[in-house]
């Protein structure tokens, strides 16, 4: 496994596209990773979108936190076959460490925006006015297809699955990487189906 991950923080947008494709293989004008040896994170302090130190740390970890989902037992990434597990897992990590989450990957196009805050009250409401994706749906979307309101139920699946048992989301993550198909991977280690799930 990999054990330091390579982190660059640029100035500006222009060096970050220039570092991208260096780095990580990858055109962007706000973050990008590649998953391996080495394992690298390169972003730019947007100060349209980070505008204090705390928000751009944010950004970071929630970055970070991908790469090393994404060198955990086998080095790829959940994004397209599990795209709301690979999003509600570094959304945790803000959660857990900054109490809010705010940020997303769609390091392909556009990143979205979101709502800086608690999202427990939202995803509620949602669920409460019969607004919610059902999972069989959500589990089927690449990451950075996730709309803003997928990425709050993203967060809620995986804010359910983690603390009732840590170390069956890292079985549920071991079995994804080997490609078992998702509803197969959630009865085996939670006993939960697909539209079961929806009904918690």
């Amino acid at each position: 496994r990999v054990t330091k991950h390579q982190v660059y923080l640029m100035d500006d947008m222009r060096t970050l596209v220039a570092a991208g494709t260096q780095y990580a293989h990858i055109n962007t004008d706000r973050a990008g990773r590649a998953v391996g040896d080495p394992s690298i994170v390169v972003t730019w302090r947007d100060k349209s979108n980070f505008g204090t130190d705390a928000s751009f740390h944010q950004h970071v970890v929630h970055h970070v936190t991908h790469n090393i989902t994404g060198v955990f037992y086998l080095m790829v990434w959940l994004a397209d076959d599990a795209g709301w597990l690979e999003e509600g897992i570094a959304h945790l990590a803000e959660m857990e460490r900054f109490t809010n989450s705010a940020n997303s990957c769609n390091i392909e196009g556009t990143e979205e925006d979101m709502s800086d805050g608690d999202w427990q009250p939202v995803v509620r409401k949602m669920v409460a006015m019969g607004k919610t994706l059902p999972f069989a749906e959500l589990m089927q979307k690449r990451a950075h297809l996730l709309t803003e309101e997928e990425h709050y139920l993203a967060w809620s699946y995986t804010d359910y699955l983690y603390p009732r048992d840590p170390a069956k989301l890292r079985e549920l993550v071991i079995q994804l990487k080997q490609k078992k198909p998702q509803r197969d991977a959630l009865r085996e280690v939670y006993g939960l189906t697909t539209t079961g799930i929806d009904d918690l």
